[in-house]
């Protein structure tokens, strides 16, 4: 992670190496993603998301972030959820998806901001200083369909299914609750059978959530 990257891409690159670790075995690539997403830290806004109006070089509850890189932020920090079953990974994501996620989003969820801000007090360009001339002028806080670029707006959605297919996940011996919320999951567990788990809970709007396991056993 090395600052004046592009924050997207820098988020993407993190995981990368777990991704590959998946199918190879080998554990350096993963200890390359967990020690990447050490570094990734000093880069984080206060909302979770990576800071950078494109490029990581500004911090600060008042520096942007990119709605890709938030959106990028989850997925990686979902692989590493995935790969390790560390806690941080998958709180990392809630943070992002409970805070920074829809933050740059309208409440009827059509519109989106390219950037936004922990700390933003009005829609303009106060807060993202210019880092070359073709920036000059340039704010993209305010809520669009069509962005320039379109990134933002075509990569938003693929964060809700991320989010929901892992909010539980299944290992040799049961299965894990990683993200809390509503739903209702069935999986096959080995020798016990399908399993149906259930949240029942308003989350993150109330702190009390209700899980429920039914079984169905093997014939």
């Amino acid at each position: 992670a090395c600052s004046g990257r592009h924050n997207v891409c820098e988020s993407e690159d993190v995981g990368m190496p777990a991704m590959i670790y998946e199918y190879t075995g080998d554990k350096k690539l993963l200890r390359a993603s967990e020690a990447a997403w050490e570094m990734m830290q000093t880069h984080l806004s206060p909302d979770g998301s990576p800071l950078g109006n494109e490029l990581l070089l500004h911090r600060g509850p008042r520096a942007s972030t990119e709605h890709c890189g938030a959106v990028e932020w989850m997925i990686t920090n979902q692989v590493l959820t995935r790969m390790t079953g560390e806690v941080k990974y998958a709180d990392a994501v809630e943070r992002v998806f409970f805070t920074a996620y829809p933050a740059a989003k309208s409440p009827d969820g059509l519109f989106i901001a390219y950037l936004h801000a922990a700390n933003q007090l009005v829609a303009t360009e106060w807060n993202i200083p210019p880092w070359n001339d073709h920036d000059k002028g340039w704010s993209s806080h305010f809520f669009s369909t069509a962005h320039d670029p379109l990134c933002c707006n075509a990569n938003g959605p693929r964060a809700i299914p991320h989010f929901v297919a892992g909010m539980a996940m299944r290992d040799s011996t049961g299965l894990t609750v990683m993200h809390y919320g509503p739903c209702k999951i069935s999986a096959d567990i080995a020798n016990i059978g399908n399993v149906t788990l259930r949240q029942d809970t308003a989350y993150p709007f109330e702190d009390s959530v209700r899980i429920s396991l039914e079984e169905a056993p093997l014939d």
